[in-house]
């Protein structure tokens, strides 16, 4: 595999935990409980939500992941205490 070839599948890469994190966060906006999710997609979402200052969004995702998702991730839990902390 050449340079370009992996970094055209990075970026395509990239461009999918992007988009399912944006269908995550749109479940938990309209109320639905997140019980399977992507762990890969929703540390991608929180990083990019965390560098653009959108602690809301990690916090509203956060209030409805199922418990055990959260439990079982560290970086998912840090990433929803620091936002917990910055909002304040």
């Amino acid at each position: 595999m050449t340079e370009k070839e992996r970094e055209a599948v990075e970026e395509q890469r990239e461009k999918d935990l992007e988009k399912a994190f944006d269908a995550i966060l749109k479940d938990a906006r309209s109320g639905k409980k997140l019980k399977e999710v992507r762990k890969e997609a929703v540390i991608h979402g929180f990083t990019r939500a965390y560098q653009q200052k959108h602690y809301e969004d990690i916090l509203t995702v956060a209030k409805h992941l199922h418990k055990k998702i959260i439990e079982n991730s560290s970086e998912i839990n840090d990433f929803i205490e620091i936002a917990r902390l910055k909002r304040m």
